[in-house]
């Protein structure tokens, strides 16, 4: 009864800071007082079920340190809104407007519920990402096309990564003439490593190093490519001889023997080939892990690279369903999938390597077809027994 009281105390203030409210015909006023009445009984069990929640949430973060992240970040508790600073609010929106306002009924108490439920909703978000840190990368990851311009010449350039359950990592970068990533590489680089990752930062962001242990890399034409050549046979040969639009191969262990004293001309891709230490952070845009962005990386710098905001261009993972088996290609998906596969077929008739070619068929899909395209006829790809789809699904 105490309850039902002060609820009807409240509603009856609420009356007053609505404009028009007291022109309303009394008979009116009457009905809607007591449905107001009713509703409040119903809402006030909702109201409390639902603070109920956030203080069962707010108690896990406060005693059981087991699943929290390991971020050093106090939690911040909020103060659930009182009926008084909601009237306010109420008050302050009608002394502020200043256009005229036909008569409105009484805020109702479903409005209110309404403000402290979406209240709620985000205090348990926030309490839900202290509680779930962020992951460990795991799948494949593509960027969009980049276009870029270099001394007046113009290019482009796309990549694609791959995070094994094991830590293995696998980087594929290409760079193209024109800016529509199109036609074969003038550059490709296919460099295969470990990653490590080593927990999250207060921000809300997450550490990992990483160093390429062994590679394939194409070398660019014309001068640009002679200049990197050069370099790497002067500064880190890695058992090879480079030379402009050539592969070379190297591993982690023969580059760091041949590495020349770190000096201002010593090109950083020497210490990438050699192993060294890459270090940054990394933090998804939301909470189905879905797209991923991490800062500029330092090399062999931890403390400096851990500190870094996030500035990469977003790198979207792959919809894989696991199915390649040509058979699953029936009359159906054929029918809806030949023209993408011809497709796919023609554009891609230059990638290198399996992660290469997923890179070129699932970037050429996604953006003349959809994105679900690549993952629905990626078996068809498989039936083709072309190489050049010869793809992860």
């Amino acid at each position: 009864q105490q309850q039902q009281q002060q609820q009807e105390q409240q509603q009856q203030r609420l009356w007053t800071l609505v404009p028009g409210a007291a022109r309303l015909h009394p008979a009116k006023q009457q009905e809607l007082e007591a449905t107001e009445q009713d509703q409040a009984r119903n809402d006030h069990r909702g109201d409390m079920a639902l603070r109920l929640s956030v203080a069962m949430l707010e108690q896990l973060i406060g005693h059981d340190e087991s699943v929290v992240s390991t971020t050093t970040e106090p939690v911040t508790t909020t103060t659930e809104p009182s009926m008084a600073s909601l009237e306010q609010q109420l008050a302050w929106h009608a002394r502020d407007s200043a256009t005229p306002k036909l008569p409105q009924p009484p805020p109702s108490s479903s409005s209110l519920q309404q403000q402290i439920a979406t209240h709620v909703d985000e205090r348990v978000a926030a309490l839900q990402a202290r509680i779930l840190p962020t992951p460990k990368l795991q799948g494949i990851f593509t960027t969009a096309c980049q276009p870029y311009v270099e001394l007046s010449a113009q290019g482009s350039s796309h990549s694609i990564r791959e995070y094994l359950p094991n830590g293995t990592y696998t980087l594929v970068y290409e760079e193209f003439e024109g800016q529509e990533c199109q036609g074969a590489a003038t550059s490709h680089m296919t460099l295969h490593g470990q990653a490590t990752f080593l927990g999250g930062n207060p921000s809300g962001t997450a550490k990992a190093s990483m160093r390429f242990t062994h590679g394939r890399v194409l070398l660019p034409g014309g001068p640009a490519g002679e200049a990197q050549a050069k370099a790497l046979n002067n500064h880190c040969p890695c058992g090879a001889s480079w030379s402009a639009r050539s592969w070379s191969s190297f591993t982690a262990k023969n580059c760091a023997n041949t590495l020349s004293s770190n000096t201002d001309d010593t090109p950083v891709y020497c210490r990438l080939f050699s192993g060294h230490a890459q270090h940054g952070n990394y933090g998804f845009d939301d909470r189905t892990w879905g797209q991923y962005l991490s800062s500029f990386d330092t090399l062999d710098d931890d403390k400096a690279g851990f500190t870094r905001p996030l500035a990469s261009v977003p790198r979207t993972r792959l919809h894989e369903t696991g199915v390649e088996d040509p058979k699953a290609c029936d009359a159906a998906r054929l029918a809806r999938c030949s023209y993408v596969a011809r497709w796919a077929a023609s554009e891609c008739d230059n990638c290198t390597g399996k992660l290469g070619c997923t890179l070129c068929v699932s970037a050429g899909v996604s953006e003349h077809v959809s994105s679900l395209a690549f993952a629905d006829c990626c078996p068809c790809f498989h039936a083709t027994n072309n190489p050049d789809l010869d793809v992860h699904c």
